[in-house]
């Protein structure tokens, strides 16, 4: 298994941030890597989407979670002998795994939320589609929160 984590902690509006996550035909607005999104029926468990790269053919994925109130939401692809999976998490600076060994330390307030997105390969041939899904799919976290972010004010 081979897993990717970005977490991006600022002072957003949790519900703005969900209804960017989970407007899945806008994904291209953040996503730098994308170049068009489709989600055939409403955000729930087994929904099935289209993505579109800017590069390399065409994907399907399934919805495997989603968790309104936590606000947590997965995409999951299924590949050869794998799966390919894409976790989206708002967690309090606290909640986060090793917070205390960020330096400095993680911002702190009532407002304050970590967007944390996970990337996660599994199978034999993990190694194979980090190369081709996984590490580009990383590289692009850091521009896809901090679009989210931006577009998620605190006043909303």
């Amino acid at each position: 298994m081979i897993v990717h984590t970005y977490a991006l902690t600022a002072p957003v509006s949790p519900s703005a941030v969900w209804r960017h996550w989970v407007d899945v035909d806008q994904w291209a607005d953040h996503f730098p890597g994308l170049r068009a999104s489709k989600l055939n029926g409403p955000v729930a468990v087994g929904a099935v989407g289209l993505v579109r790269p800017q590069r390399g053919p065409r994907w399907s994925f399934r919805i495997s979670t989603v968790d309104r109130a936590k606000k947590r939401f997965a995409i999951e692809r299924k590949v050869l002998f794998g799966v390919v999976r894409l976790e989206f998490a708002l967690q309090r600076p606290e909640e986060l795994e090793d917070a205390d060994a960020f330096e400095p330390p993680l911002p702190a307030g009532p407002d304050t939320w970590s967007m944390v997105y996970t990337v996660t390969l599994t199978g034999p041939l993990a190694v194979v589609y980090d190369r081709v899904a996984g590490r580009p799919i990383a590289k692009q976290l850091p521009e896809l929160s901090a679009s989210v972010a931006a577009q998620s004010p605190l006043d909303d």
